[in-house]
């Protein structure tokens, strides 16, 4: 459409396999607990760990039944990786906060309630592609392309919020009732 030389051109959409997506479970049921919750991506501190972890403290705070799973390689930038494990333990969140070892994003995925990106730098980030492809909703930054991808009408959703934004995403989309 825009000229380029077909013969050497391919389309590949979203760089997501959809189909890997389709048996993910998601037993979601009203009033089930504990709420799973995850960051999925490598343990560095432009992905925010440390701002989930302190995310996980206030939901503690309030008394709510959770895991957040952080799942994704810590070896890349190691000191951080134990500060965010110091975090954990100073905050007391042993019981919430759980590390993960890297796994296929549809494993990953399987059984989590919410995808939280905490990122503070991202252009186009796979990850919330993938959630999409498996139906699992995300709570996000408002970075790079991210309120676009999560089906944003206006940016001034997420400029006023500091936490960012919900959308619904995937294949179960729906508008919420009042109050849920």
């Amino acid at each position: 459409q825009y000229g380029a030389d077909m013969t050497r051109s391919m389309i590949i959409p979203n760089s997501v396999d959809w189909k890997r997506f389709e048996s993910v479970s998601h037993n979601r049921k009203p009033c089930h607990a504990p709420w799973q919750l995850a960051v999925i991506g490598r343990v560095v501190p432009v992905k925010g760990i440390i701002e989930a972890i302190e995310c996980a403290r206030k939901l503690a705070d309030m008394g709510l039944d959770f895991e957040l799973n952080i799942i994704g390689p810590e070896n890349e930038v190691p000191c951080y990786a134990a500060l965010c494990r110091e975090k954990v333990a100073y905050f007391g969140l042993e019981n919430h906060v759980f590390f993960r070892s890297s796994m296929p994003p549809e494993k990953a995925l399987e059984g989590i309630d919410l995808l939280l990106l905490t990122s503070q730098s991202e252009a186009m980030p796979l990850v919330v592609l993938e959630a999409m492809a498996a139906s699992v909703p995300v709570v996000a930054h408002d970075v790079g392309n991210v309120a676009d991808l999560l089906g944003s009408n206006s940016r001034s959703e997420t400029i006023n919020s500091p936490a960012g934004f919900i959308a619904p995403s995937g294949a179960n989309q729906r508008n919420p009732t009042p109050g849920e």
